[in-house]
């Protein structure tokens, strides 16, 4: 990430708050989260008072290598059971989003995904609380890596109506980010969609990487805890 650039982080209402821990590199740039000072590796506590987007910025000169974002929720409690199914080329499933739409998840009985090693270059959307995306490794030296080499080409008929260019054109829809004290309108293709909160991300990779002609690349989540790669 380039100085210049902010990188905006939704957070989930809850209480207590939570804390927000950024890995990665500077070479030479300040690293601002929500307005604060931070640094690489150390945990920062931020208000979880409403379900928001957390401006992370990157200013003055230079550069950082972001190798991941953790989200800790001081409310967080684990589930009272859990069912598990297992997603890969000889799982029950093929897919990640094959093996979310079939079966059902709360925040009592939580949905585990077991997903064997590999890169899945899916576009991921969680309706549903409470589900763990666990790697099948549990050393974790092979590493589950959910891709996006997708993009979205901004292209619309004169009736409005998005038309997607190829079948890596995921479509746009507005969105509203928040800038300081104003609002912007953008558009963006969700690469992987988790809006309810106390969705968990154990060992997984979220490798973004935009294609060439996307506009916008972004990570719409609110995991207690997840690695991106970007």
């Amino acid at each position: 990430m380039n100085a210049g650039t902010i990188l905006y982080i939704p957070v989930a209402q809850a209480e207590g708050g939570a804390t927000v821990t950024v890995k990665g590199q500077l070479y030479g740039p300040t690293l601002k989260l929500d307005g604060t000072d931070i640094t690489t590796g150390t945990a920062v506590t931020i208000a979880t008072d409403s379900t928001r987007y957390v401006p992370l910025s990157v200013e003055g000169t230079g550069s950082l290598y972001l190798t991941g974002i953790a989200i800790d929720y001081a409310a967080g409690s684990p589930a009272a059971t859990s069912h598990t199914v297992t997603v890969g080329p000889n799982g029950q499933y093929r897919t990640i989003q094959a093996a979310l739409d079939a079966n059902d998840s709360s925040e009592t009985d939580r949905l585990v995904l077991k997903i064997t090693p590999g890169d899945y270059r899916e576009k991921i959307t969680v309706t549903k609380p409470g589900v763990t995306f666990a790697n099948a490794d549990v050393t974790a030296k092979r590493a589950v890596t959910i891709r996006a080499s997708y993009y979205s080409s901004n292209t619309f008929d004169a009736d409005g109506k998005f038309v997607p260019q190829d079948e890596f054109d995921l479509g746009t829809n507005v969105f509203d980010i928040p800038t300081n004290s104003k609002t912007v309108n953008s558009t963006k293709a969700i690469i992987f969609n988790a809006r309810p909160a106390n969705c968990f991300l154990l060992d997984i990779c979220i490798s973004l990487t935009p294609h060439s002609r996307s506009y916008f690349c972004v990570l719409d989540i609110l995991p207690t805890s997840a690695s991106v790669a970007v």
